[in-house]
């Protein structure tokens, strides 16, 4: 940190035509362990090739277990490398002051194709019309049920008044006879007394 006095101006140098400076950083990703081979203090260099262009990185042991176990731990996984493009070399560049990050990545549910879709729209319409059927049938079956049950209560009144009157018929014939009987009896008994 520096103090200036308030009289002191900082001069910054300002670019030329317009041209105004800015800070390049390169992004890489990759999904797959690269081969890589040890160098000075344990340091780990490997190359990866992006569309043609080989950018070589150069990372301590402790980030390299990073990329490592992540391919250990993980069926699928990302490791995003950023960092400063660096020298020129055969075919490519370094990548200066590397950091890199490891995400387990989870694989997407595969898109069914449109053959599939209309089979299970199809499905779904059957058992849509399926289960209509069934609720027409059982609104008929339950209204039939409910006619039926007016008829045979209708039958059943029908067949209590019939017995009754069958009954009262019965009960009536019976006591005419009981009353003709006694007529009878006390007929007879009346004339051997005259």
């Amino acid at each position: 940190m520096s103090i200036h006095k308030a009289d002191e101006i900082i001069q910054i140098k300002k670019p030329k035509n317009g041209i105004v400076y800015g800070k390049m950083e390169i992004t890489i990703k990759i999904n797959e362990l690269p081969t890589a081979k040890t160098v000075k203090n344990g340091w780990q260099e490997f190359s990866v090739d992006c569309d043609g262009t080989i950018f070589t990185i150069k990372v301590k042991p402790k980030v390299w277990k990073k990329i490592t176990t992540a391919n250990q731990m993980y069926s699928m996984w990302v490791a995003v490398i950023t960092g400063k493009l660096g020298a020129k070399i055969n075919k490519g560049f370094r990548v200066e002051q590397p950091g890199i990050q490891v995400f387990e990545k989870k694989p997407k549910a595969p898109k069914p194709d449109k053959a599939q879709l209309q089979v299970q729209a199809q499905e779904q319409l059957q058992v849509q019309a399926q289960e209509q059927r069934q609720e027409q049938v059982q609104a008929q079956s339950q209204e039939q049920l409910q006619e039926q049950l007016a008829q045979s209560h209708e039958q059943l009144e029908a067949q209590s008044q019939e017995q009754l009157q069958e009954q009262l018929q019965q009960q009536l014939a019976q006591s005419q006879e009981q009353l003709q009987q006694q007529l009878a009896q006390s007929h007879e008994q009346l004339q051997p007394q005259a």
